[in-house]
């Protein structure tokens, strides 16, 4: 006699090779009991855990306030697999009833596959049939896309993210994909005939703007041109070493001067000099 027990509070199962089907995904601990069928009394146990896959989890998609059209625009889907966060490694039998439930003959990859449909609305391959235009990131972030739109209006984005098992989930957002906007012009975009009509048209108020810009740029001008604390420094050793010319770069009066002259020993004559600087040391008596 065979007893089955699922570990799902589903009933018992008498049967010697049953099918079962789990309804949520989990870790479930299937327990199986044998009797003797001479009545002996004999019981055989054993016991093994079935991992149910659980799909991925689309939270949401990532979508700029504004989308303009030939734009490239990234798009990101925030999703989360609970065996991709484990670390599970799983593996497929390809053979249920070898008699054997131990067989690993495939590994299944743990990696999502995401694919983005980029407008619902529009049948981009012309198959006739508008929801199967699916297309891949080529991004190392498998989550972010770059999408064009290329004529502005209403569209349906859709993303598709499936696991190694096949189990998929599905979301959708609605996307408003704008005129394509211009730059905004610089002063080099006006000619002068505009900049006169745009004077004429100003009168008293552009002359006074423009004298306003003039006062500014002068006024920049002078404060640019004040010397600094190292041109100052440089300006007085040129005049010091008496230098006039720099012709190698650096600064005047820094980095082209001739050394000092080395201190030579003075003549008694000299010592007595006023105009030699000599200094007569002072002794002390013992």
């Amino acid at each position: 006699e065979y007893t089955w027990d699922f570990g799902d509070a589903t009933p018992i199962v008498h049967d010697p090779m049953p099918w079962h089907s789990y309804e949520r995904p989990g870790l479930y601990t299937v327990k199986l009991t044998v009797r003797d069928a001479f009545g002996t009394g004999d019981v055989t146990r054993a016991e093994f855990n079935i991992h149910i896959d659980s799909p991925p989890e689309i939270s949401g998609i990532d979508v700029p306030d504004e989308i303009y059209e030939d734009f490239n625009t990234a798009v990101i889907v925030n999703v989360s697999d609970a065996e991709s966060l484990a670390d599970l490694v799983f593996y497929r039998d390809i053979d249920v009833l070898d008699g054997s439930n131990s067989d690993r003959s495939e590994t299944i990859s743990n990696d999502l596959v995401i694919e983005w449909e980029q407008d619902l609305l529009t049948d981009q391959d012309e198959d006739g049939i508008l929801d199967n235009d699916w297309i891949t990131s080529n991004q190392s972030l498998a989550t972010l896309v770059t999408l064009i739109w290329e004529n502005p209006g209403e569209a349906i984005l859709r993303v598709r993210v499936c696991d190694g098992m096949g189990l998929c989930d599905e979301s959708e957002t609605d996307v408003t994909i704008l005129p394509e906007q211009d730059a905004d012009p610089s002063l080099s975009d006006f000619s002068w005939d505009e900049w006169k009509s745009w004077m004429t048209d100003a009168g008293s108020d552009a002359l006074g703007f423009i004298a306003l810009i003039l006062a500014a740029l002068i006024l920049g001008w002078l404060v640019m041109r004040q010397p600094n604390e190292t041109e100052e420094e440089a300006k007085q050793n040129a005049e010091t070493y008496e230098v006039e010319h720099a012709d190698d770069g650096g600064l005047l009066g820094m980095d082209h001067h001739l050394p000092p002259p080395a201190p030579k020993i003075l003549s008694k004559q000299e010592r007595r000099s006023d105009e030699s600087g000599y200094i007569r040391p002072l002794r002390r008596r013992e």
